[in-house]
């Protein structure tokens, strides 16, 4: 049963703390488009996102691409300023204010960001270097973000990147997937994964998922997913067959990422736009379920929630909405005994709570 509605802006990160806390960051712009400024915004709910208090702004005009993590009542905030820099601000208090904000890179595109156990934060975003080749890149902090070490960067492709990256942090292990180049400048390649058990010192040798993981037609079909806790990991992607034919796959490690599983299909039907978390065992994962994949019908399709405790059998795909109207899921996460989801929809990004098994 849906519990609440809430209607933000702008493109949209979630995280779910500890009991029932949540905090929202999101871009809204001031004036009419194209020349309209963006602001980035954080709204946090204390009732399992049936409500939402006053918004508090981040960062100066033209501040976008926001991404938010989390752990206990710390929150981490990326996104990019209006020079085109990485920014990091940090609370401590569950989202309530945030400490000033720090600059990670000069340059740099779709940060993401998380937050694990004893004060591992990761930042990953993407660029290019001085020839040009795009590049991700990732910096890790032990300290739960007061500092930060050394990025290191791998070449990506130039399409398909940074959109089709992520990074997660378990229990004493940072993991990063990204789409590699298979030649400079070419277009497409390899979703890899890597791993650090050192901060960032040194990565694991690649973990080759797919030839063309997440390739897609339009950046709204972006992954792959990452969510992590303990010793396990899971990821979730889509992939194409080119002929607009989507699927939703995912694969677990339950040894910290020394090995993972043989990738498999999270939906016997079309889908797309994958997210995936775990907290407390429990596995839940959202996805568009395609209802139209012709060019005149955007790729419609509706939102399917599923969850599983034990990362191989999984509950019955159930609907969030009855609508097909393009939805793209931006955030979810488990709290209390709901699941609380961020999407996006043709009036914006509307934040829903719905109890286990999923919304009516």
């Amino acid at each position: 049963m849906v519990a609440s509605g809430h209607r933000l802006s702008g493109v949209a990160g979630l995280v779910a703390l500890a009991d029932s806390t949540a905090v929202a960051a999101y871009e809204k712009c001031f004036g009419r488009l194209p020349e309209c400024t963006n602001r980035v915004f954080v709204k946090r709910s204390t009732d399992g996102g049936r409500s939402w208090g006053v918004r508090l702004g981040i960062g100066g005009a033209n501040a976008e691409m926001a991404a938010v993590a989390g752990l206990g009542t710390d929150v981490d905030l990326v996104w990019q300023d209006g020079d085109g820099g990485v920014r990091y601000a940090r609370s401590a208090n569950a989202g309530v204010s945030f400490g000033r904000p720090r600059l990670l890179s000069p340059w740099g595109t779709e940060p993401s960001v998380a937050r694990g156990p004893n004060g591992l934060v990761a930042i990953g975003w993407g660029g290019d270097d001085a020839s040009g080749q795009p590049r991700y890149s990732v910096g890790v902090s032990t300290d739960g973000g007061r500092t930060f070490g050394s990025k290191t960067s791998w070449e990506t492709s130039v399409l398909w990147a940074p959109e089709r990256s992520a990074v997660a942090v378990g229990d004493g292990v940072v993991y990063v997937a990204y789409i590699a180049a298979d030649a400079p400048f070419e277009a497409g390649g390899p979703l890899l994964l890597r791993r650090s058990r050192d901060a960032g010192a040194t990565w694991s040798k690649a973990w080759k998922l797919e030839e063309s993981g997440g390739r897609s037609d339009s950046d709204d079909r972006s992954g792959p997913s990452i969510s992590a806790e303990g010793s396990d990991a899971y990821i979730a992607y889509s992939i194409t067959d080119g002929l607009g034919q989507f699927q939703v796959l995912y694969s677990r490690t339950r040894n910290s990422g020394r090995t993972w599983s043989t990738p498999a299909p999270l939906s016997a039907d079309p889908s797309d736009n994958p997210q995936i978390s775990i907290r407390d065992g429990v596995v839940s994962a959202v996805f568009r379920r395609l209802t139209d994949t012709s060019v005149e019908g955007l790729y419609r399709g509706q939102l399917v929630y599923r969850r599983s405790s034990d990362g191989i059998n999984w509950t019955a795909p159930d609907p969030i909405s009855t609508s097909d109207r393009l939805r793209i899921a931006r955030g979810l996460g488990s709290i209390e005994n709901a699941i609380l989801v961020l999407y996006l929809d043709a009036q914006g990004v509307l934040a829903r709570t719905c109890a286990h098994p999923a919304c009516e």
